[in-house]
């Protein structure tokens, strides 16, 4: 998991905790381990094919087709899965999804709006359709609406069928039937755009993990979740053939990467032991706050900073490399303008090396993120 240091907070960074406990709190219950994607998706694909089974596709699909509320999360799941066999076309799928986030994203949202409810015709499990439909009509000042009210029913009751699935985690990823999906959650649930994308490819099962990370202003928090696309392996048959078998593999995985700018190679975001410069996080913390050469000006002081009424923070995450070393730096949220990013920065760059993370023993880089106080 990513290693995230909490350094002294106010109280509303405590409410900002309270928050992420009820969330991950609610997750926890919508969730469950009785799901294995390995053995129970074909378990799935073939309830829904057989005719006499409470399951059978066409059955399903005409219920969630009129909107039916009493589809519980094992029946949505159901149909989530066998529309990933029975009529998916998943390219073109892919590609309305994409036209209608890209419609509300430049806030035109009757469009979005047409072509969501055009979408749900043929695809009425469709997450992306509800979620942004609901949050075009919201925008256009119809949150009362039944309609608002009956598209964001759906997009919660699918959201959270697919978060029966899985845990989230390298070891148990949640399904999905889209790489849009899958960032759908991770806007709706944890109120954050992902911004690093990784495609993993398990050379003994062909298995295919699709991983989305992002930092949420919401939470004050890292949010790194796994999802299941193995039944993309039609879809991205040049993905799996253009593998190159020769690269080193770390927990029998190979990792393709593709990062933003500040971000190139092999970065790992989940890990067996995490990075650190000292063994125990607190040290970390007396060592910052003693070491780190504070700016004295009108807004900051440097005396009495155990006293001090009220502090910024500013959240950075950066890659520890292989080596011990820091590198590719980014803001993650800042408080106060750049020049004390900057002294932040600085500061951890003049730090002796870190123990870098390690998977079965092997020193790896890895991203990890901290959190900076600055007193006044």
């Amino acid at each position: 998991m990513l290693n995230s240091l909490n350094l002294p907070s106010q109280n509303s960074n405590m409410k900002k905790l309270i928050v992420v406990l009820i969330t991950i709190s609610s997750l926890a219950n919508a969730q469950s381990i009785n799901f294995s994607y390995k053995k129970d998706y074909t378990k799935y694909i073939s309830d829904t094919k057989n005719s006499s089974s409470n399951y059978y596709f066409p059955k399903l699909k005409e219920r969630i087709s009129n909107y039916d509320t009493t589809l519980t999360k094992s029946e949505i799941l159901h149909i989530l899965i066998a529309s990933t066999e029975i009529e998916n076309d998943i390219e073109e799928l892919e590609s309305k999804e994409y036209e209608i986030f890209e419609s509300s994203e430049k806030k035109e949202f009757n469009q979005s709006i047409e072509l969501s409810k055009k979408l749900l015709i043929k695809y009425p499990w469709n997450l992306t359709a509800h979620k942004e439909l609901s949050y075009a009509l919201k925008s256009n000042g119809d949150s009362l609406s039944n309609d608002y009210k009956k598209h964001y029913q759906f997009f919660r009751k699918i959201t959270e069928s697919y978060l029966t699935t899985g845990n989230g985690n390298f070891e148990s990823p949640m399904f999905s039937v889209t790489f849009m999906d899958a960032f759908q959650i991770m806007n709706g649930y944890f109120r954050c755009k992902p911004t690093t994308k990784q495609m993993f490819f398990e050379n003994q099962t062909k298995d295919i993990l699709y991983a989305c990370q992002c930092y949420s202003s919401t939470y004050d928090q890292i949010f790194t979740k796994y999802f299941y696309l193995t039944h993309f392996k039609n879809y991205y048959g040049k993905f799996i053939e253009q593998l190159d078998d020769s690269k080193e593999n770390i927990n029998g995985y190979t990792i393709e990467t593709v990062n933003g700018e500040d971000f190139k190679g092999k970065v790992f975001t989940q890990f067996d032991e995490v990075p650190f410069l000292f063994e125990e996080p607190n040290d970390l913390k007396d060592y910052i706050i003693k070491n780190l050469k504070y700016p004295s000006n009108q807004y900051l002081s440097t005396v009495n900073k155990s006293k001090t009424t009220s502090e910024y923070t500013i959240s950075l995450k950066f890659v520890v490399t292989s080596k011990g070393e820091l590198k590719n730096f980014q803001i993650a949220s800042n408080d106060l303008d750049r020049k004390y990013a900057e002294i932040a920065i600085n500061f951890l760059r003049n730090t002796k090396k870190w123990n870098p993370a390690k998977i079965n023993g092997k020193a790896i880089d890895s991203l990890t993120s901290i959190s900076i106080p600055f007193y006044f």
